[in-house]
């Protein structure tokens, strides 16, 4: 496993404290880069399942630099199934959510950033794909800025949208209007250095998590000289 950090001269390996060098599934925290989850995977000479038939996954908080093994309530004993390409997934929440399935039809989630898990599913058909969508009948008010607003034909000034996040709220204004996302925060993602985003007027950030009947204001940040 190999991480790149300078565009592209150089990649470092990061596999060092890692079970295996073989698996497919990965993903990487929605708001922090140097948070990340693997699941490893015996190789194909023993067939790809769990290492010691022990369901365990991986994360690192450093970018690679250490891992911890995290298994409180999976299954640790015979375990020789594995898990696909795309069948991990997070959601945007804090604590984060993390989920994944096997190829034998078992799914499980951690509401706790991987902490503790818990399975949702057993003996469904193999799981090719698993997708974690964030979603809270709770209606947020958005406010845009006008210099925002301008930049997208058709774009209103203020928006009901159903989130339980802040960056629930600017993926549901980038399906909306694309390209808007870029306008408000980076590829980390967090929010760029011109913009402020509040919820009731107090500042927020990317986790803050939506109840019913938030405010929610994009503010281009003041500045003078």
């Amino acid at each position: 496993m190999y991480t790149i950090s300078d565009g592209a001269d150089s990649w470092t390996d990061i596999s060092a404290g890692l079970p295996s060098d073989d698996g497919f599934p990965m993903v990487v925290h929605p708001s922090d880069p140097e948070t990340a989850f693997v699941i490893p995977l015996s190789g194909d000479s023993t067939g790809r399942h769990f290492p010691g038939g022990r369901a365990v996954v991986q994360r690192t908080q450093d970018g690679g630099k250490s891992w911890q093994a995290l298994g409180e309530g999976l299954p640790q004993e015979q375990v020789y199934t594995n898990v696909l390409r795309q069948s991990m997934s997070m959601d945007s929440l804090d604590p984060t959510g993390v989920y994944f399935a096997t190829a034998t039809g078992h799914l499980f989630a951690s509401n706790s950033n991987g902490e503790t898990w818990q399975q949702l599913s057993e003996y469904l058909p193999p799981i090719y794909s698993v997708r974690a969508v964030v979603r809270d009948w709770s209606v947020a008010t958005v406010r845009l800025p006008e210099l925002l607003a301008r930049l997208f034909p058709g774009a209103q000034r203020r928006y009901e949208l159903g989130e339980a996040t802040l960056l629930g709220v600017i993926d549901a204004l980038e399906r909306l209007h694309p390209g808007m996302r870029d306008r408000v925060c980076d590829g980390r993602p967090e929010i760029i250095r011109h913009i402020n985003i509040s919820v009731y007027g107090e500042k927020a950030g990317f986790g803050t998590r939506l109840t019913r009947d938030s405010e929610v204001d994009i503010i281009p940040a003041a500045s003078g000289g």
